[in-house]
């Protein structure tokens, strides 16, 4: 049995690095070393030709045989802004569809860790993370790793240990110097490029480009999904000798000929649909169009109803995100737009809710309690009153002329309430709306995934 808990563990990751993200791949690259991973990274950063004798398995195992640790037979990396959740899981609809066995592993999560590993489509259990963290506990000695390096080298213990054709592995943030840049992939994929993370990842988009490009490898294919592509990331990609594969250039969603879900981002479906095809020819549109159909994905405009009331539930935290967000409700919604939002502080908080502003007639703004990095509510509706009547002209006289009569929302109707957290605020808020209208949550994993655990157990 397993030392600690998992939350045990979880509790010991958060405090037992010095820094919550830090890039670099040394680190994480001498204990895969340890543990038996091999890749050209890998090998790289060892800087000699290693031979091993044995890695340490789960719990009290012994060792095996030597070889190397394999995740899967094949690898596939998975970066971008946003939509990289959801090119994940439709790769993974996709491939077990079509009778494949896979393995995804993404960040964050949204209620439960566990949620960040599967294995043809089960969440890893609590038992084989916390063996896997034992491991890692064993095998670092003095290397430091944050609680990212801790959960990937996790993820990939739990993959190795079964016979997967497939691994979907979502990079974290970046690209270049991410963890999951560690591997070694036969396909690379960057769904979008957008303002974000920019005190990590630079300050215009070829900056946060070059740095996404990073996980191309010489003659692999590296499929981007932006219609209008990013200069850093063509020149990144030629640098390394990626083979890219341009959305709208090289590739569109038209020539699948499938019809898809209208929440899943065009983008990473038609990133998803290029990259399957090339690992597997022979997939029919038929499949493909199954398989689409199949994806659920929570948090992304995920829709539940609750007593009339229709209850969006979006993760977008930034202002790409924000603005698809935006359009999409003022194209399938109905009746008073009431929105719960809570943000990082490191965001940029008016980018994002200025494609709202101009739709939404009340606003609940949470802290999220216990996260160091959170804006408080008060700084979050500070920031939305200081720019609300700039914001909602340039708005409605730029993007949305025709909505000035129907969305005529002007300061003085507005509502602005400021709670402790969105899993106390959504009860009144479904209080105070009525049959028709829509209560949106947005701007956080962590504000959407307490929410959604509410509405699982409010029966």
């Amino acid at each position: 049995m397993p030392q600690k808990t998992l939350s045990e563990w979880l509790s010991f990751l958060e405090v037992s690095h010095p820094t919550e993200i830090e890039f670099g791949l040394d680190r994480i690259g001498r204990v895969a070393l340890k543990l038996g991973f091999s890749s050209s990274k890998i090998d790289e950063l060892a800087n000699l030709n290693i031979k091993k004798e044995g890695y340490p398995r789960c719990g009290n195992s012994p060792k095996v045989t030597p070889k190397y640790l394999s995740i899967a037979k094949k690898i596939i990396m998975v970066g971008g802004t946003n939509g990289k959740g959801s090119c994940v899981a439709i790769l993974d609809s996709i491939f077990r569809t079509a009778g494949y066995t896979v393995g995804t592993y993404t960040s964050p999560h949204l209620i439960s860790y566990n949620e960040r590993i599967t294995i043809n489509g089960r969440h890893a259990t609590d038992a084989e993370i916390c063996f896997a963290f034992e491991a890692i506990e064993l095998a670092r000695g003095s290397i430091s790793l944050s609680y990212f390096e801790f959960s990937t080298l996790a993820a990939l213990l739990i993959m190795a240990s079964e016979e997967l054709d497939f691994a979907i592995l979502e990079v974290g943030l970046g690209g270049r110097l991410d963890a999951v840049n560690l591997m070694d992939p036969c396909m690379s994929i960057i769904t979008s490029i957008a303002l974000d993370h920019q005190d990590w990842l630079g300050h215009d988009l070829n900056g946060i480009g070059a740095e996404k490009a990073g996980i191309g490898r010489k003659g692999v294919p590296l499929i981007y999904g932006d219609i209008q592509p990013v200069q850093g990331v063509l020149d990144v990609a030629s640098s390394l000798g990626a083979e890219l594969l341009i959305n709208g250039q090289d590739f569109s969603f038209e020539k699948f000929g499938v019809l898809t879900p209208k929440f899943l981002p065009a983008a990473s479906v038609a990133c998803g649909l290029q990259a399957a095809v090339l690992l597997d020819p022979d997939l029919s549109s038929i499949l493909l169009e199954e398989a689409l159909n199949l994806v659920r994905l929570d948090g992304r405009y995920q829709r539940l109803c609750v007593d009339g009331v229709s209850v969006i539930l979006d993760v977008s935290h930034n202002p790409q995100a924000s603005e698809l967000l935006a359009k999409r409700l003022i194209h399938s919604e109905k009746g008073q737009i009431i929105a719960i939002a809570g943000m990082m502080s490191d965001k940029d908080i008016l980018g994002i809710l200025k494609p709202m502003m101009p739709i939404v007639g009340t606003w609940y703004f949470c802290d999220i309690p216990g996260n160091s990095r959170a804006s408080t509510a008060s700084d979050i509706a500070s920031i939305y009153e200081g720019n609300l009547q700039a914001v909602i002209c340039e708005q409605i006289h730029s993007n949305y002329p025709k909505l000035a009569d129907s969305f005529a929302i002007f300061s003085e109707k507005i509502e602005v309430f400021e709670r402790h957290s969105s899993e106390k605020t959504i009860a009144e808020a479904l209080g105070n709306a009525k049959p028709g209208d829509t209560v949106v949550v947005f701007g956080s994993f962590f504000v959407v995934g307490p929410v959604l655990n509410w509405l699982r157990n409010m029966n």
